[in-house]
């Protein structure tokens, strides 16, 4: 659909374009190009569909929420991102630290010229007991700050994320870590974040002011904290209206939030395993269509190892399967004889 000068000022009237800028984060200018194209393509499409007049076209804010979908920018071509549905409501408790995290990460880029000229620490680690969040955390920050969560170098804004980073870089073998992290000390738009259970492990040298500025306890939930967790897990399952949380989250002291999940994921396994018959499953059988139990028969390879079957084979097996009320009575007279 082709539009002038006007008709294309007027097409983007209902549009605001401040806010699809914020969403094309590292895109070139031959980006941005192919964006609009599929933009006015996605358009046109709909107004073919709802029949309107090329003098009505308008393009709306779904109209770019839709031609994102699946456009990757040329800088990030050929780079795994790493996506995550994890978002703040999925997570319960940590609030002191998911303060700290959206003032360090999201501010900086929602309010860029207020931080032009006060720069913050664009480093962090998080440390805490095994299953208290930290890559949760990670992954929902990434999401609600919109940024890329990627592991190698790409366009910013981005979060590099080492989990378990006490793995990566433990003690004496920290050369190219510290190298690397040098390195990111001069990119702007470049966070910087590391989970650990054991910072004992990790060099101090990572640790100090210019790496990893700032370090994030993610202690284990409180009473408070783990009735925010069950009811954030409880949002995916159907519960009865009768349970109180708050109950069980006071009979779970020191429980982490991995173990919270667990504890809930058992008991949801436990009403399914109440709801299946499961005696009924176990003791139904494969009918045949003459009503008795099916038959298998199961042929041995021969002297010289050759599971090819002989024509006498084939000839058993074929009535087995044709006659199979016949080889049943067989094998019940067999029996008869057996005992007799």
């Amino acid at each position: 659909m082709s539009c002038g000068p006007e008709l294309a000022k007027k097409s983007i009237s209902n549009v605001d374009l401040l806010s699809v800028a914020s969403e094309c984060e590292g895109y070139l200018a031959a980006d941005l190009k192919t964006l609009v194209e599929r933009t006015i393509h996605e358009g046109a499409v709909r107004s073919l569909q709802n029949n309107v007049n090329e003098a009505d076209f308008l393009l709306v804010q779904d109209d770019f929420r839709k031609a994102q979908k699946g456009f990757v920018p040329f800088s990030l071509r050929g780079v795994k991102l790493h996506t995550s549905d994890v978002s703040w409501t999925d997570i319960g408790g940590l609030e002191e630290t998911r303060k700290v995290l959206l003032e360090t990460l999201e501010w900086p880029t929602k309010y860029a010229s207020i931080f032009a000229n006060c720069p913050l620490r664009l480093r962090l680690l998080l440390y805490g007991f095994p299953g208290c969040g930290k890559t949760l955390l990670a992954s929902a920050v990434a999401k609600e700050c919109g940024l890329n969560f990627i592991s190698v170098k790409a366009a910013k804004p981005c979060a590099l994320f080492f989990d378990e980073f006490d793995s990566i870089a433990p003690k004496r073998v920290v050369n190219q870590m510290l190298t690397q992290m040098d390195g990111a000390e001069g990119l702007d738009g470049v966070y910087v974040l590391a989970a650990t259970s054991r910072p004992d492990l990790i060099d101090p040298a990572l640790l100090r002011p210019g790496r990893l500025d700032k370090s994030l306890f993610c202690n284990m939930p409180t009473l408070q904290e783990r009735t925010e967790i069950l009811k954030a897990l409880a949002r995916k399952l159907d519960l009865s209206d009768d349970i109180d949380l708050s109950y069980y989250a006071n009979k779970c002291q020191g429980y982490s939030g991995a173990d919270l999940q667990a504890l809930l994921y058992n008991a949801h396994l436990e009403a399914i395993h109440e709801t299946i018959d499961s005696e009924k499953f176990l003791e139904k059988k494969t009918p045949s269509t003459n009503g008795r139990d099916m038959q298998f028969v199961c042929f041995s390879a021969n002297s010289k190892n050759n599971t090819t079957l002989t024509a006498a084979e084939r000839s058993q097996l074929t009535e087995r399967v044709l006659s199979p009320e016949k080889v049943v009575d067989e094998g019940n007279d067999k029996e008869q004889n057996k005992r007799s």
